[in-house]
């Protein structure tokens, strides 16, 4: 038995170096609250730079959520489409840039914060070789179609609404894959206009016999309004989209 066990130690001791060398995925900063969306970007980007900006790396983004993939981008202080869709195309700080097959959107119920102002949204850069952050959903930018109707375009009048609520139906129903969002966002509270315009999409979407896990009817309070520079009143319409 003393032989076997130091035949088993010798050999176990270049597996164990490997392991310790092997790179990790370093955590930047995590956006929780309103008004984190411009200077600490170019912070961040500065980090993933740092730590993921060699041919072969890749950049997470994960949500800190328990809700559904789909539903929480759209409930996240920022949305990681947003985001990763500009780092693909600008670059970071316009001069590390990344395809969109090598950044990942990542969804974790444990790195939630308890009744969080907005949903935690965590960037990582990951090596070459890394493993990703712990994770429940993941999928790569370039997964991602959508296909959205802002509110300002739904506002003209109820009747038009409901004929966008109708029209973005018939395109979920029309692919296996589509979820149906529909997000409502307020400044400082929620308008009556716009409550009562999420309960007829609820409504609505319940009638159109789409399975439940396929449209998602939410309210969050939006991370752009800033009350020194927005003159404007509530938004009544909340905006509707089509992910895939």
């Amino acid at each position: 038995m003393r032989s076997v066990f130091v035949v088993c130690f010798l050999l176990s001791m270049p597996v164990l170096a490997q392991e310790a060398s092997k790179p990790t995925a370093v955590p930047s900063r995590r956006l929780v609250t309103r008004g984190e969306m411009y200077s600490p970007l170019q912070e961040i980007y500065l980090d993933l730079e740092g730590s993921a900006g060699k041919p072969g790396d890749m950049i997470a983004m994960r949500i800190c959520s328990g809700e559904p993939l789909p539903v929480a981008m759209f409930l996240a202080v920022v949305n990681p489409l947003g985001v990763g869709e500009r780092i693909a195309k600008e670059g970071m700080n316009g001069r590390v840039f990344f395809s969109q097959d090598r950044i990942m959107i990542l969804r974790s119920p444990d790195c939630s914060v308890t009744h969080p102002p907005y949903v935690p949204l965590e960037f990582w850069g990951v090596p070459k070789g890394a493993t990703l952050p712990p994770f429940v959903e993941s999928a790569k930018l370039c997964q991602v179609l959508l296909e959205g109707r802002p509110s300002d375009e739904l506002a003209k009048n109820q009747m038009a609404y409901r004929q966008s609520l109708k029209k973005v139906v018939a395109e979920a129903r029309a692919s296996a894959d589509a979820v149906v969002i529909v997000l409502g966002e307020y400044n400082v509270r929620p308008s009556s206009s716009m409550r009562s315009a999420l309960r007829e999409a609820k409504s609505f979407l319940k009638q159109s016999r789409l399975p439940q896990n396929r449209y998602f009817v939410r309210i969050k309070p939006s991370a752009y309004y800033d009350p020194e520079y927005s003159a404007g009143g509530e938004p009544n319409i909340p905006a509707q989209w089509l992910y895939e």
